[in-house]
């Protein structure tokens, strides 16, 4: 018995091509499980951000570095951008999201609020991608019990540098894991083609673009790739508007290597203490070397987001 799958299935045109903007939940749980430290004011539409309006001049986007996961707000790395500009901030930041996703949310913020001045993101690795759930069919480990033909936000298996296909698995069957059927070439794609496209209309729409990942891999990658295209005409990989995240001068910060720290991290981090930004290693105590969420992935500290937010500040013109 064979079973149908619909080529152009109902429905499924809204999830692909809606622009609305996404109204994120206002409730405090679904972006950070517990912060005895910092606390999470959220706006109307569920965003740690000041209300949204058509006065907006900078506009940050990201996962949830961007949106402040274990940090006060006025430490994340787009508000020191914005502080140190003097420019008003919105946030769109969400945690989990993928940067299709994440793309897809800023053009819908355009339509609703027009166009910033500035557009800075922080965009995750390259192997969380919207996708396309068929039930029966292909099935995503992050994302079960989907709907068939329901658009999925997934992490697929890390790309790493010593990537062999030869560790996949040679037999298939229904259903299908999405890791062992879907190239990881094909989100890297994606991902450079939708950023792509995004410093394209920022080009045309009058928009200063600037962007990076906190994926200290891909950065290594994009920087090392480029290095003869940087000697011509200074580009990333094509990329005119790409920020690198050189951590050369703060290495010590094991943070720098890794979205999550552990107890025994901060400790290393700690002893290994060169007296970067001592002021804020007063101000901010443990939460300087790491954040201070708890009950999940524990996320960076002040210490890494001001070394993010120095690195864009010195590529703005």
């Amino acid at each position: 018995m064979s079973t149908k799958y619909d080529r152009y299935p109902e429905g499924f045109s809204f999830g692909l091509f809606s622009n609305e903007f996404a109204v994120h939940p206002t409730d405090v749980f679904n972006h950070v499980k517990e912060d005895n430290v910092n606390s999470y004011v959220l706006n109307n539409l569920g965003y740690r951000s000041d209300g949204f309006d058509e006065f907006t001049e900078l506009l940050s986007a990201g996962c949830s570095f961007t949106f402040g996961s274990g940090v006060a707000q006025g430490r994340r790395w787009s508000s020191i951008i914005s502080q140190n500009l003097g420019l008003r901030e919105s946030n769109i930041g969400v945690c989990a999201w993928s940067t299709q996703a994440i793309i897809q949310n800023i053009f819908a913020y355009f339509k609703k609020y027009g166009h910033p001045k500035v557009l800075v993101c922080l965009f995750p690795d390259d192997t969380r991608s919207v996708l396309p759930s068929i039930s029966g069919f292909v099935e995503y480990e992050d994302a079960p019990g989907q709907e068939s033909f329901e658009l999925t936000n997934v992490m697929l298996d890390r790309t790493n540098s010593d990537y062999l296909y030869k560790k996949k698995t040679n037999y298939s069957k229904k259903p299908h894991s999405a890791s062992d059927v879907i190239p990881v070439e094909l989100p890297f794609y994606y991902y450079l083609k939708y950023i792509h496209f995004l410093e394209l209309y920022c080009k045309t729409a009058g928009i200063q673009f600037l962007w990076s990942t906190w994926d200290s891999e891909l950065d290594s990658y994009l920087a090392k790739t480029s290095m003869n295209q940087i000697q011509k005409n200074y580009e990333y990989f094509g990329f005119s508007s790409y920020v690198p995240l050189d951590c050369s001068t703060w290495e010590w910060d094991v943070s720098s290597y890794g979205g999550g720290m552990t107890s025994d991290s901060l400790e290393k981090s700690k002893k290994l203490y060169n007296g970067c930004h001592p002021e804020l290693r007063e101000l901010d105590g443990d939460n300087f070397f790491i954040g201070s969420d708890v009950g999940g992935l524990v996320h960076w500290g002040s210490h890494k987001h001001a070394h993010i937010a120095e690195s864009f500040l010195f590529n703005f013109k």
